[in-house]
């Protein structure tokens, strides 16, 4: 999510980019407390049915990110990418460290290796650092493509990635149903062809569509789980289902019509990073997720079970920014002793 600009901020994508890492906690909140990967192997609970179509309005985020960075496009630097990985390494041992001291894990040959090698546990981070180091080529190809040429590749790509991977076979093409470098780069491409589009006439249009596109990718999931077509409605939720995509693409212009003013939607976006780190290590998200494994949400009442769990991810993203300030500091402090400078 460190994207470099090639111009001027743009407030409203901050802020799509502070609501989506925030689409991006409560998804995987909801992913650890409903089991909801359990629809894979059609052993989901039908009693969190109902969650199922909330997940339909967050699974966008990550598009969303990867069409910000082709909006922008993303200018390389050897010095930025080192230090977004050496924050990989100290986020990812210092959060496990303050587990094992609070004696809810213990060192163990995986966990080793897992600090070794911490980018493995963040498929995303090694997505977007080989998206990061090919960017430069593909901004070359983008600057002498006309835009009749560029529409003609999105077709195509769409209908590889979107079409044959999504309903005939995701392993052919390198889809993997949107968790790839190679629907990142389409991703990319597709949010630099937007970039240069005027839709501020039709941004209640937009904001329509994404409602209206998650919702009948909601119903559709919704309805496959109650019929026992659990794995199809796991399917539904993949990064290049063409409904999914389609919304990111209306949340992402959406967005950039819009002009606001927020320094705290920009302190969000600037964290951006942190928050996916920490929240995304495994032993963080299994405490957080042992808190409230004696909660039932199946008898709960559902406004009271959203509001809390809107208030959960709210506190887990605050604690994130603060711990996150605090690696920032410390990154920039481990980048001065190696005597790299960086911003």
């Amino acid at each position: 999510e460190k994207i470099i600009l090639k111009e001027n901020r743009n407030n409203g994508l901050d802020l799509l980019k502070a609501i989506c890492i925030f689409f991006i906690v409560l998804h995987h909140l909801l992913l650890k407390l409903t089991d909801m990967r359990a629809l894979n192997s059609d052993s989901f609970n039908l009693l969190y049915s109902r969650y199922l179509f909330v997940n339909s309005f967050l699974v966008v985020a990550v598009n969303c990110f990867f069409l910000i960075s082709g909006y922008f496009r993303i200018k390389h630097c050897n010095i930025k990418m080192i230090k977004l990985i050496i924050e990989v390494y100290v986020i990812h041992f210092f959060v496990n460290l303050l587990f094992i001291a609070l004696g809810y894990q213990s060192i163990s040959q995986p966990l080793i290796k897992a600090c070794v090698f911490p980018l493995s546990k963040f498929w995303f981070v090694i997505v977007y650092i080989l998206l990061d180091f090919i960017s430069p080529y593909i901004n070359k190809m983008l600057d002498v493509m006309t835009i009749y040429e560029k529409k003609k590749i999105i077709i195509i790509l769409t209908v590889v990635y979107c079409g044959y991977a999504f309903l005939i076979d995701n392993a052919v093409f390198g889809a993997n149903r949107g968790y790839s470098i190679a629907f990142a780069i389409y991703s990319y491409i597709l949010g630099d062809f937007f970039r240069g589009i005027n839709t501020k006439r039709l941004n209640n249009i937009l904001l329509f569509g994404y409602m209206l596109l998650c919702s009948i990718n909601g119903i559709l999931v919704y309805c496959s789980a109650n019929s026992g077509r659990g794995k199809i409605a796991w399917l539904l939720f993949s990064y290049n289902n063409p409904l999914v995509i389609s919304a990111s693409v209306c949340l992402l212009l959406f967005f950039s019509n819009c002009t606001i003013h927020s320094n705290l939607l920009s302190s969000v976006g600037r964290y951006t990073f942190y928050i996916y780190i920490i929240h995304s290590t495994p032993i963080f998200m299994d405490y957080v997720g042992n808190i409230f494994k004696n909660v039932s949400l199946v008898e709960a009442n559902t406004v009271i079970e959203m509001v809390t769990l809107l208030l959960i991810s709210i506190v887990i993203v605050s604690l994130c920014c603060v711990v996150g300030l605090f690696f920032s500091q410390l990154s920039k402090a481990i980048l001065a002793k190696m005597g790299l400078k960086g911003k």
